[in-house]
């Protein structure tokens, strides 16, 4: 049933989503202290940094939790994507520790507000009977993406001498999720359950 109708967009544009959120949150995040190390920080300096640009999760969390009705879920979740996209971007082609730093901040702020909003848009787009089998079908799904971003990551570290070569690939599936949400999501802002539904 989640792939008939007008549920089948929605779940394609979430599958998408959640692979993608997942593989580069993971895929950063278990990676960081050790890419940072491999930029010539001392493994010490490297985990401090790493826990600064992962104490700016929580304000993007509260960030989007406090916009995600003022500017709605599809619009915020796609914006919220593109600029942990940025973030990656940004963080590839750093050269500098501080420059490093703050475009980690930025994939930090980005990348966990946008799981703030994924978990309240998932299941606004099913009705009840739908609802469960949907949003665990997305997140196994995005489970998958978890699973494989930290080997992916490894995989492309061992073929480059590049160390920040993975943060294009994060880059890329940012902006590809960015992309679908924006292309196939729908918009449930002060739209009952019911209206989303038909």
């Amino acid at each position: 049933d989640i792939f008939r109708g007008e549920y089948k967009k929605r779940t394609i544009m979430l599958w998408i989503h959640w692979f993608s959120i997942a593989l580069t949150y993971w895929g950063i995040f278990l990676w960081l202290p050790q890419i940072l190390s491999m930029r010539g920080l001392s493994y010490v300096k490297s985990v401090e940094y790493a826990i600064i640009i992962t104490l700016a999760q929580l304000p993007g969390y509260l960030t989007a939790a406090w916009l995600i009705d003022k500017v709605g879920r599809r619009k915020l979740l796609a914006i919220f994507m593109g600029l942990g996209g940025l973030g990656s971007f940004l963080f590839w082609s750093s050269t500098t520790e501080l420059e490093a730093i703050l475009a980690g901040i930025i994939i930090s702020f980005f990348n966990l507000g946008a799981w703030g909003i994924t978990y309240a848009y998932t299941p606004e787009l099913y009705p009840t009977e739908l609802r469960s089998t949907a949003s665990g079908s997305a997140n196994s799904i995005g489970r998958i993406g978890g699973m494989l971003g930290p080997y992916i990551a490894g995989y492309l570290l061992s073929l480059t001498s590049n160390v920040m070569i993975p943060f294009l690939f994060f880059a890329i599936m940012h902006f590809v999720s960015a992309i679908d949400v924006f292309i196939l999501g729908i918009e449930t802002k002060q739209k009952s359950l019911e209206e989303i539904s038909k």
